[in-house]
């Protein structure tokens, strides 16, 4: 059996055994949490609901309405014959029914004559819907049950009863409610374990008895004496056909958070039905509710009806049975994936990862393969819910990442030996990706080196030998160590390589070992990452009495040599050439702009839009050819300020002054600068105008400022 084949069936055997355990996992319920945190995730990317399209209406206690009402010196409740007006006004506007997301089950606290008025109100309208609860703590005597199951109680085939079974105890509306309503609906509702309110069952064992929930009472007065099919996984009757989860639940599919549906205040339509009454114009047409099923129920925060859904963490309950109506009246449901279906689906992703991920692939093969699966194992579940199924999504995520992890150590113990001494041998002193490069190509270990675009970064300590002067030894290399580690973190989180550190210098660059077409936006995103790290510590070691380490840091884009240079006995991984060198020297520049981080205009060609880049000068440097634009890099764009904006804008237009000799209009400009922002760079300029000015103007005159000394 040759290597390859040997290789194929391991990575295959790898994927069958985690796609096992991971299959155990799931059978236990154990992913059960995490799944459904995922649905809600994914429902979110599909949660719309185009208010023309809503088959419900909503008309809420909320807190303006009960706002409004105490205007009329009437608290909560409320007087209920005003519901009685409600459902007038709903009658006149053609609503198809009304709901009640209120449980009446106490006399009116304003006496007889006000249930009477809403009793009659529901027996002149005929269309309005009360909510029972099926409860373990109020037992119900069996006569009073009679007007529901008179009205309510719905037939099923025997193919399958809904679970559990309820011994006889429900909370029911007052009597004359319950003669006068239309039909009744049971409101229970049961979070998931997590607290989210995901499912609805639409039936309810009620001791033998099948009581509908609000949208299936309302259904069963309009289709009355059809008989529920309710099979494993779904129930039909008539031309619907509704799919349920194991347990007879309908999941629910959420349209948004909070007012996803119409929704009129209630105290707005009882006005509105008050002057109708009187033949006045009504505040609201009753139009609104014409072919709507209309929700009643409460929604201001001190009634305490919110709930938690997968999209709000605080959602009346009454849109939850809203919901549930408009998933069934527009056929818009959540059909669950088998989870057998699901499983088969990632033992075979599991095993094609784990085969491919065996073979011989470079590195950077290995990830993307690894990506692949991952997007595949997230993108079907993803994609599934745009189509109204929710197929398993953590089992199938968990096993990419485990079969990858398990591939890799596979890999590794498989690995050959002389991968194995060069990585021993280097990552000793070698940063990482170093070593990942070395690894890539074992042959490449020699003391040669090759020409690359890089950017380099130079940094120091201003001020370091005196400060080094007034401290121990010991409190030296510790505030040193702390400085160093904390730049280094900042570089190597950009994908920096450090060269070395001398003293308190840090060498360091980008796009070597590993190429990087964006090496230069890296590195100067990097340094103003440093220097906003070190504003924020040095004021901490202020604060300590211990001093500050501001840092000059120099940025310069071009070819260097790179590669691993040195003796026999020690090679390191380092940067040599000009633009090192010319990059040491900006940062020295930065001492006499008084500024903190200068980089040429080859390393800032790209970085503009993310980091707000000062035109400092164009210059020349002792020992170098060539003029040099340097800018200023003052920080990120989400950092700075307007008047950073500001003082960019007005310093360059005083610079394209100095540059062409209009040096009267660049004093004005840099005067006000200096005077107004305290700016450096304008006090240099300042300076040098008025030493230019003792001396007659050249004709070969082009504003470059020189430095003689390194």
């Amino acid at each position: 059996m040759g290597d390859a084949t040997k290789r194929i069936i391991s990575g295959i055997l790898v994927g069958v055994l985690v796609s096992a355990l991971v299959a155990g996992l799931a059978w236990r319920g154990i992913l059960s949490d995490w799944e459904a945190s995922t649905y809600d995730w994914r429902l979110s990317t599909v949660a719309h609901l185009d208010p023309q399209d809503s088959k419900i209406l909503m008309m809420y206690v909320d807190q303006a309405s009960l706002d409004m009402m105490e205007k009329s010196d009437l608290g909560w409740p409320w007087p209920r014959a005003l519901y009685a007006d409600v459902l007038q006004f709903c009658k006149t506007g053609g609503a198809r029914a009304v709901i009640f997301d209120i449980i009446y089950s106490e006399d009116s606290i304003f006496g007889v004559a006000d249930d009477d008025a809403f009793a009659n109100g529901l027996a002149e309208t005929g269309n309005g819907f009360l909510s029972v609860f099926l409860s373990q703590k109020i037992e119900t005597p069996l006569n009073e049950v009679a007007p529901l199951l008179e009205k309510s109680a719905i037939s099923i085939t025997d193919t399958q009863s809904p679970e559990p079974v309820y011994p006889g105890f429900l909370a029911l509306p007052i009597s004359p409610l319950m003669q006068a309503a239309r039909g009744f609906g049971n409101v229970q509702l049961a979070p998931d374990p997590d607290g989210i309110y995901r499912r609805m069952p639409l039936l309810f064992n009620y001791n033998g008895t099948i009581i509908p929930s609000l949208y299936m009472a309302v259904f069963h007065a309009e289709n009355p004496g059809d008989v529920v099919s309710l099979m494993p996984g779904r129930m039909q009757v008539k031309d619907l056909d509704v799919p349920l989860d194991a347990q007879g639940n309908m999941i629910l599919k959420y349209y948004g958070g909070v007012d996803t549906f119409p929704t009129v205040g209630l105290a707005q339509v009882v006005m509105a039905a008050r002057a109708m009454k009187d033949g006045e114009t009504p505040s609201v047409d009753p139009s609104i509710v014409k072919d709507k099923i209309v929700i009643i129920g409460v929604s201001a925060p001190g009634l305490y009806d919110l709930r938690p859904q997968p999209l709000a963490s605080r959602y009346p309950g009454a849109e939850i049975h809203a919901t549930a109506f408009q998933n069934i009246l527009t056929n818009d449901h959540i059909r669950l994936v088998p989870m057998a279906m699901g499983l088969a689906g990632m033992l075979v992703l599991a095993m094609l990862l784990g085969m491919i991920l065996r073979l011989d692939l470079p590195q950077w093969a290995s990830i993307v393969m690894g990506s692949v699966g991952l997007l595949v194992a997230a993108g079907i579940p993803t994609i599934a819910i745009r189509f109204g199924w929710w197929a398993p999504m953590v089992a199938p995520v968990l096993a990419v990442v485990a079969t990858f992890a398990a591939t890799i150590v596979v890999n590794y113990l498989s690995e050959g030996r002389k991968k194995r001494a060069i990585r021993d041998t280097f990552q000793k002193y070698l940063a990482p990706t170093v070593v990942k490069e070395l690894l890539k190509h074992t042959d490449a270990v020699t003391l040669g080196g090759a020409e690359q675009d890089v950017t380099v970064y130079f940094s120091d300590i201003a001020g370091f030998t005196d400060m080094a002067e007034n401290m121990t030894a010991d409190a030296l290399v510790a505030a040193l160590n702390d400085y160093l580690t904390r730049c280094s973190q900042i570089i190597m989180d950009a994908h920096g390589t450090i060269d070395k550190y001398i003293g308190d210098a840090v060498m360091a660059f980008w796009g070597a070992p590993l190429a990087m077409p964006d090496h230069a936006e890296a590195a100067c995103v990097t340094a103003v990452k440093v220097q906003k790290m070190l504003a924020a510590w040095n004021a901490e070691r202020e604060k300590l009495n211990l001093p500050p380490m501001p840092t000059r840091i120099g940025i310069h884009s071009g070819k260097a040599v790179v590669g691993n240079m040195g003796s026999v006995q020690r090679m390191n991984y380092t940067a040599m050439g000009d633009t090192v060198n010319l990059a040491s020297r900006l940062e020295g520049i930065n001492k006499f702009f008084g500024t903190q981080t200068i980089a040429s205009s080859a390393a800032v060609a790209t970085v503009k839009e993310k980091v707000l880049c000062r035109h400092l000068a164009a210059v020349r440097v002792k020992g170098r050819h060539g003029v040099i634009e340097i800018y200023e890099l003052r920080g990120e764009m989400s950092d700075v300020t307007e008047q950073d904006h500001h003082l960019v804008q007005e310093f360059e237009k005083g610079l394209a002054a100095y540059r062409d000799g209009r040096l009267d209009e660049a004093q004005s400009v840099f005067e006000v600068l200096a005077r107004d922002y305290n700016d450096v760079p304008s006090k240099r300029y300042v300076q040098w105008i008025k030493a230019a000015a003792r001396a007659p103007m050249g004709s070969d005159w082009d504003g470059v400022v020189t430095f003689d000394s390194k």
